[in-house]
């Protein structure tokens, strides 16, 4: 489904061009925030495809703030994360000259290519707990009950 919406919109994106490439690119944007538990939904509920996207969206309206939050945190810790991976290289170069700089590098890729992995692992538990969220109001075990429940009471 997702290929089909892509080719769709890349379609668009070359006929139209720039004004194309604008539309397709917000397009894309929202097909990603509205498929954004999609997977979840998939598994947990067996809905058909179509039904899962509407219901993804449905639940993601309900926890946007709490969907936000958590793949904006979870992308900060793991750009930063990504940052030490810079220092090999340079530190490769400073002290081996261009050999160094090329084991560097291989060092930050090996690197990369696991904090990715790892990455990519977090943010699937992080939407899997989202989705727990959303339906049942509880997080599961390891979870702060209060994980996603706002601090600070707002105006009485």
């Amino acid at each position: 489904m997702s290929a089909i919406v892509g080719l769709v919109l890349r379609a668009f994106a070359e006929r139209f061009g720039f004004f194309g490439s604008v539309i397709a690119g917000a397009f894309v944007v929202a097909w990603g925030i509205l498929t954004y538990l999609v997977v979840s939904v998939l598994i947990f509920e067996k809905l058909r495809p179509w039904a899962a996207v509407k219901r993804s969206g449905s639940l993601l309206r309900q926890t946007w703030g709490e969907a936000a939050g958590g793949y904006l945190s979870l992308g900060a810790i793991f750009v930063l994360l990504a940052l030490p991976g810079l220092l090999a290289p340079l530190l490769g170069f400073v002290l081996a000259g261009a050999i160094g700089l090329a084991v560097g590098l291989g060092i930050a890729v090996v690197y990369w290519l696991i904090l990715g992995l790892v990455g990519s692992a977090a943010q699937s538990i992080l939407v899997t707990a989202l989705y727990r969220y959303a339906t049942t109001g509880k997080l599961g075990f390891g979870y702060p009950e209060n994980l996603f429940q706002p601090r600070y009471p707002g105006p009485a």
